[in-house]
């Protein structure tokens, strides 16, 4: 009987201590990056926005984050209109999250390769530091100023254009038909 009662409170100890274990396992931040551009068509020479959204789903605050994104946005393709490509937050709470803009302006048309961000973070209870990578979307192609105008620009200019063309095809043959009708047609006389 003694040895079925250490047996059961042995096994209600390891129940227990894996239950906290799991816990304590549990309660460490996990952060999510998202990076989107904000704008559907980049154009050389035009400011296009990058949107990075860092959630922490954990349970646990994440402190010393930094963001950086230098890899995709070089110095020579790109001008830095507002914002930064290298940034620090000081901490995420559990269950929160954080957003950071950048506005960037092609300087050369063609397409580059969007990388990930890269975010560091650490653990307040380990002290270790951890690194997570952002979404992407590949493969960016960067539009000329006349091309997008000539794809994407308003098409006033090609209908008025269009309209001056077909005008006196329309008009001409018009003028032509009143003047016979006119010209033909019987008048009734009134008696």
């Amino acid at each position: 009987m003694a040895n079925n009662f250490l047996g059961h409170h042995l096994f209600q100890f390891l129940v227990l201590s894996c239950f906290f274990f799991m816990a304590v396992a549990a309660t460490k931040p996990r952060l999510l990056v998202e990076k989107t551009h904000l704008s559907t068509i980049s154009v050389q020479g035009k400011p296009t926005a990058v949107e990075y959204k860092v959630y922490n789903v954990g349970d646990a605050e994440a402190t010393h984050i930094f963001l950086d994104d230098r890899s995709s946005f070089p110095t020579q393709e790109f001008t830095i209109e507002k914002g930064f490509l290298y940034v620090q937050f000081p901490k995420i709470a559990a269950k929160s999250n954080l957003t950071h803009v950048v506005v960037v302006k092609p300087n050369k048309m063609g397409s580059f390769e969007d990388k990930p961000a890269r975010l560091t973070f650490t653990d307040p209870k380990t002290g270790v530091p951890e690194v997570v990578y952002s979404t992407s979307m590949g493969k960016v192609s960067v539009y000329r100023q006349k091309e997008y105008n000539y794809v994407f620009g308003s098409k006033a200019e090609h209908f008025l254009k269009f309209a001056l063309i077909v005008a006196p095809l329309t008009f001409v043959p018009l003028g032509f038909a009143i003047r016979s009708k006119n010209r033909y047609t019987l008048v009734k006389k009134s008696y």
